[in-house]
């Protein structure tokens, strides 16, 4: 899910700080450093994930983290397009 708004905010943003945001976020290894990074916080689905898919904590903030990284991750891509440039000249 990509949301439009979120993606035209950060065409505000330079290119180069898109560029390092983006990489970040792909190498963001918890849930807790992803939250920092962003500024959000997404440590609170963690219990319903939990709850709704019957795992351990650990479970569900790794798949927290996968789900709310790609969201964020394709915010960025499409604020680099927007920006008139592709993901692949910058070997993203």
């Amino acid at each position: 899910m990509v949301t439009v708004d979120q993606a035209r905010d950060f065409t505000t943003y330079p290119l180069s700080e898109l560029i390092e945001k983006k990489r970040a976020y792909a190498r963001a290894s918890s849930l807790d450093e992803f939250e920092v990074l962003t500024g959000k916080e997404y440590s609170k689905m963690v219990p319903l994930a939990q709850k709704h898919q019957g795992i351990t904590k650990e479970e569900a903030e790794n798949r927290t983290l996968a789900v709310f990284k790609q969201i964020e991750i394709r915010n960025l891509s499409l604020a680099i397009k927007l920006h008139g440039m592709s993901d692949v000249e910058y070997g993203l």
